[in-house]
């Protein structure tokens, strides 16, 4: 079905195969009442319905791979390290201003360290000297894992997207051939660091129903309009 259901051994002679599915609300009848033994009828009902081939009665969650999930791990931990530094840098910033000088957007980088080293007053230095050696060792964790992801960047890149773009929408997808139409990738929670909209890049007029979702930007379907805009 394009879900990748999980099937789990059961006494080493029957499967099981178990479906993942998203929060919903169980009680279509607003009777009030929930109870275990309700929740798994409404469920079991459900199920039934969504294995008969009603794909409307269940919002199945696809599940990644055993090798898929630590891939993404990379990402999200870039993501985490791009957003970390966010509050020293404010309380640099904080500083600078309360006592009147100029708030440079990256006062600990080499450049503006310099120029600050020449205007302020040494005891003003040693309050900002306390974040800088944190500052200084998340951009290079920043940039080392950045690195390594544009190395694993395919050849061939999604129209409109960079390599570390690509990579993280790649990883965060997994299998990009479960979307049938525009409207389930519209639908797809955007992944770190990745911002999705619905008629703007990276995502917008998608390809035919007959054609991946997704359209490499240097093949002859990009070219002739079937591609990600």
């Amino acid at each position: 079905m394009g879900n990748r259901p999980k099937h789990l051994p059961s006494g080493g002679k029957k499967r099981a195969t178990c479906y993942v599915i998203a929060p919903q609300k169980l009680d279509e009848q607003r009777k009030g009442v929930k109870t275990d033994a309700r929740d798994a009828a409404v469920l079991c009902q459900r199920l039934s319905r969504y294995v008969a081939g009603n794909q409307k009665e269940l919002a199945v969650i696809p599940v990644p791979t055993e090798e898929e999930e630590p891939l993404r791990h990379l990402h999200r931990q870039r993501e985490a390290l791009v957003r970390a530094p966010t509050k020293l840098q404010a309380q640099g910033r904080a500083l600078l201003v309360t006592h009147g000088q100029p708030a440079l957007p990256r006062w600990w980088r080499p450049q503006g360290w310099k120029a600050l080293g020449a205007l302020l007053p040494d005891w003003l230095l040693a309050r900002l000297e306390v974040f800088r050696p944190v500052l200084l060792e998340l951009d290079t964790q920043i940039a080392a894992l950045s690195a390594e992801l544009e190395t694993a960047a395919p050849p061939e890149l999604l129209a409109g997207l960079g390599k570390l773009t690509s990579v993280t929408l790649t990883r965060e997808v997994c299998d990009r051939h479960r979307f049938q139409n525009r409207r389930q990738v519209s639908r797809l929670p955007a992944p770190a660091g990745v911002a999705l909209r619905a008629k703007a890049p990276p995502f917008g007029y998608l390809a035919p129903l007959d054609s991946p979702a997704f359209v490499p930007a240097n093949t002859p379907a990009a070219a002739n309009g079937c591609r990600v805009r």
